[in-house]
């Protein structure tokens, strides 16, 4: 299980009800990366399943296998 925590900002734009990623950590042998550099943060997603989907095209990690919470 690869494990996410991220901040993000809601409507940025005008976008209504999508959101942005603010900033993004990965949480490895009980320590967080921050990982934010890794990201675009101007795309814009949907929901957290459209959010795992990008995690997943940037880390090689498995839509199934990545879990996530949000500050």
């Amino acid at each position: 299980m690869a494990s996410y925590i991220y901040h993000a900002v809601y409507g940025a734009g005008g976008t209504g009800s999508m959101f942005q990623i603010v900033s993004i950590e990965e949480f490895l042998e009980n320590k967080s990366i921050n990982i934010t550099n890794k990201f675009d943060q101007g795309v814009h997603l949907q929901d957290e399943n459209d959010l795992k989907k990008y995690i997943a095209k940037i880390t090689g990690n498995k839509i199934e296998d990545i879990d996530l919470e949000q500050v």
